[in-house]
């Protein structure tokens, strides 16, 4: 145990420090770790507790950069990871377990109440890690350790035997990891790695030219679309002349969110954003694309983001992770299959034209639901912030950037997320501000938005229980 302890720090130094191999840590710790999985999930099949190993191994080397050295040792910290993986697992099949996480998050829904479930916090957070040590002490009946190391090297020390991972198996798990590197900001849909199985030649031309579309706009906004809307935000920074006509034409977001900063970042907790912007059409939504000060009675107009097919993809996918072939999601597209119109999206360049190819998509998203419940939301992954809007009483409420990942973090249950203020309401500006120009102003909204909170009362567009029920308990 010693030795393994040694071997498995000295390993994540090396790659801390861009030296190392990771084929040397899976040598090193896939015979101990799948020897842990085969004790604590003896009832799984061969492909499921290889599918275990092979996200702790993903979720290892895509969080390799958040590991808190100053709080764990990189064996405890791999060990960490290993054993939430394995509690999730072994929650996805606990049926008790699993009722009463259903029936939470559609009780909240269908009374639009915020999901109130025991909060979840990252794998390296001191009383999270002791808890999930505990649960996992408590399923192989031992009796818990008083800190988080010991009951580590008490899992491991139960296990039958070292299971030594074929090279195959390890061929798989470095496939796997080149597929989900970390996605940045800024990076173009059609080039995330994790979909790169999934293009088609039939849509190569199509996703070439969404690609040149991309890069093509983003060249124009960063050559000329923002050079010029700094220069015109500058005079009314600096309290010069059109100050006044610009703050009315709502201010170019941009370049408020580049003089902001972190300033415009919330912390909340995900469960209690229950409204989000409703737009009637497009229009109305592209003439906000830029502005910082939005006008108009779109806070009048909040849905339930919960009831949107973002949510339900996701609440879908987490809730048949221990066998997506049951998901919803699969039949669906199956369906479209059948009828002759498979779902294909020239914006990330795939094409689902085969049940392998759903389930591999399904997969993809059950990975990014893994990866968060391990380790929370990485503001800085995703091609954007999660957006979020003041309303004129200065709530927040959801916006269209993000969705997938609030429904992810909704759906987790997680403790708490950044998001980005993208955009407030014209009223609730001008009582912030109260009429105070330039840079002062956005001082007093700096000091506002770290006192708002989302909405916690209903939207206005009515949701029944007959259709949340119709599309998940069918």
């Amino acid at each position: 145990m010693t030795e393994l302890r040694a071997t498995l720090d000295d390993v994540i130094h090396t790659l801390q420090s861009g030296t190392g191999s990771f084929e040397r840590l899976i040598a090193c710790a896939g015979p101990p770790l799948s020897g842990l999985v085969e004790r604590t999930c003896p009832e799984a099949s061969d492909t499921t507790r290889e599918l275990v190993v092979q996200d702790i191994f993903c979720l290892v080397h895509k969080n390799l950069g958040r590991q808190p050295a100053s709080e764990w040792s990189g064996h405890d910290w791999i060990m960490l990871v290993a054993v939430r993986r394995i509690n999730n697992y072994l929650d996805s099949i606990n049926s008790t377990a699993m009722a009463q996480w259903v029936d939470r998050i559609e009780q909240a829904i269908e009374q639009w109440l915020p999901i109130q479930g025991a909060p979840r916090y990252p794998v390296h957070i001191p009383h999270a890690a002791t808890g999930d040590c505990q649960t996992l002490c408590h399923h192989l009946e031992i009796s818990p350790d008083s800190n988080v190391p010991a009951m580590l090297d008490q899992c491991l020390a139960t296990r039958f035997r070292d299971i030594p991972l074929p090279s195959e198996a390890i061929e798989r798990i470095m496939q796997e990891i080149d597929r989900h590197r970390p996605v940045r900001h800024g990076a173009a849909p059609m080039e995330e790695p994790a979909f790169k199985s999934l293009s088609d030649p039939s849509l190569a031309k199509a996703t070439q030219r969404a690609r040149w579309q991309y890069h093509i706009r983003d060249i124009f906004r960063q050559r000329v679309g923002e050079p010029a809307e700094d220069a015109l935000f500058n005079l009314w920074y600096r309290q010069r002349n059109r100050r006044q006509r610009l703050e009315a034409m709502g201010l170019p977001r941009r370049s408020v969110e580049k003089t902001m900063g972190s300033r415009l970042s919330v912390s909340i907790v995900p469960g209690q954003l229950v409204q989000s912007i409703s737009f009637p059409d497009k229009t109305e939504r592209r003439r906000f694309a830029n502005r910082f000060i939005w006008d108009g009675d779109w806070d009048t107009r909040l849905s339930e983001p919960r009831t949107g097919r973002q949510f339900q993809f996701i609440y879908d996918i987490w809730r048949h992770r221990a066998d997506l072939t049951q998901s919803l999601t699969l039949a669906d597209y199956q369906a479209r299959i059948d009828q002759g119109r498979p779902l294909s999206s020239t914006h990330k360049g795939i094409l689902l034209n085969s049940r392998e190819r759903i389930l591999t998509y399904l997969h993809v998203y059950r990975f990014y639901l893994e990866d968060m419940a391990c380790f929370g939301l990485d503001a800085h992954q995703g091609k954007d912030a999660i957006g979020v809007a003041v309303t004129r009483h200065g709530q927040l409420t959801k916006i269209n950037k993000g969705l997938h990942r609030i429904a992810m973090a909704q759906v987790l249950e997680l403790a708490e997320i950044q998001v980005q203020v993208r955009s407030v309401h014209r009223g609730w500006w001008q009582q912030v501000t109260e009429h105070l120009p330039g840079g002062r102003a956005l001082d007093q909204v700096g000091q506002a938005l770290q006192q708002t909170l989302p909405a916690t009362h209903p939207p206005s567009e009515h949701f029944s229980r007959e259709k949340w029920r119709r599309k998940h308990q069918r």
